[in-house]
């Protein structure tokens, strides 16, 4: 995705998108380098807004392969392109209160912290000073700012744990099962009561199973369309594990419809395609491209929750939130995006491979 599109000259001028008109937004978003944030600071920046980044700019998932190392250093040029990046951690009080005073944003996206469940279960006190110390910092420094008209907490589907009613809707019931997922709903907690107690507008959002080119943190749909375009095995622990799988310009809008949209204020909302699909529908949509593939099943571990879809109707009632991605439309788009990174690391030749897949 391109995330300069010019957008930085159209910072003062008033955003008009999906009824929304709001002018001179300026936006910060922690952990904006990231997969999501990356995508989340796209969007901001193609509707006109200013936008400054904080984050660590740490790698959870190394040595970098050569297709990785390209796909970051893409996301790292686009984005210093079009916005300011700061590099620091967001659960510093002193770096958190200068960047607020430096560039005064209007509203403020939290993703910040440790990105995958499986690194937090393994590093739980760094997960939780990453987490929920800079979810801690950051209300403890917006308590003193002026003029913040909303922020929204990116959360996650884990803080419901195992599903006990599908499709889930906002109200089942919380009960993680990892350090990740009560990471998560113990910043829930934190930016509700201090929304509570001190009148700071802000909405929440559970994203699930986030996909789409881009990403280096070696999540399920990365590697299955990575290995497959290597010859590689895919490994499926529990085949019949089903995800509700969210292309990433999808949970990008959905943010976005959080954080400006008038009526979601104080809202919690599930931003996902609302289906759930298992591992082997998406073994079944890749052999399109590999018919050959070559598949390996192992015991599950029964760490991570048992899940499905999510119920989208509150997103799609309150912010007119739709998502335009089927997961067969995304996964193309990671296909798509796999095969030229590889032809750039000089592993496979692009155009060759897409006449053959089409």
């Amino acid at each position: 995705m391109d995330m300069s599109n010019g957008a930085v000259g159209l910072g003062a001028a008033a955003a008009q998108d999906g009824g929304i008109r709001l002018p001179h937004v300026r936006v910060l978003v922690t952990g904006g380098a990231g997969f999501i944030g990356s995508h989340v600071v796209g969007r901001l920046l193609g509707l006109g807004h200013r936008v400054a980044v904080l984050d660590k700019l740490r790698q959870y998932c190394v040595p970098l392969t050569p297709t990785e190392r390209l796909t970051l250093a893409a996301r790292f040029a686009a984005l210093k392109l079009g916005c300011e990046v700061i590099e620091g951690d967001a659960a510093d009080p002193g770096v958190v209160a200068s960047v607020l005073a430096g560039f005064r944003p209007t509203h403020v996206v939290h993703l910040a912290g440790v990105p995958l469940l499986s690194y937090a279960n393994e590093h739980p006190s760094e997960a939780y000073e990453s987490m929920i110390g800079s979810t801690a910092t950051l209300l403890a420094a917006l308590r003193r700012a002026s003029d913040i008209a909303r922020l929204v907490f990116v959360s996650s589907s884990t803080v419901y744990g195992n599903f006990v009613t599908e499709p889930a809707t906002e109200e089942h019931p919380l009960v993680p099962k990892d350090v990740y997922g009560g990471a998560k709903l113990a910043g829930e907690v934190m930016v509700q009561s201090f929304a509570r107690r001190f009148g700071l507008p802000c909405a929440i959002v559970r994203p699930s199973a986030v996909y789409g080119p881009g990403d280096i943190n070696r999540r399920v749909t990365q590697m299955f369309v990575e290995n497959a375009l290597a010859g590689r095995p895919l490994v499926l622990k529990d085949p019949a594990a089903r995800l509700d799988f969210t292309f990433v310009e999808d949970a990008a809008e959905g943010i976005v419809l959080a954080l400006l949209h008038p009526d979601a204020a104080g809202g919690v909302f599930n931003i996902t395609r609302g289906e759930g699909c298992s591992l082997l529908d998406v073994v079944r949509i890749l052999q399109r491209w590999v018919p050959d593939l070559a598949i390996r099943c192992e015991p599950a571990d029964g760490l991570a929750p048992r899940r499905g879809s999510l119920s989208i109707d509150r997103a799609r009632e309150v912010m007119g939130y739709q998502p335009r991605y089927r997961l067969e439309q995304g996964l193309a788009r990671c296909v798509e995006a796999a095969i030229h990174r590889r032809a750039d690391a000089g592993l496979g030749p692009a155009a060759t491979l897409l006449r053959q897949h089409a």
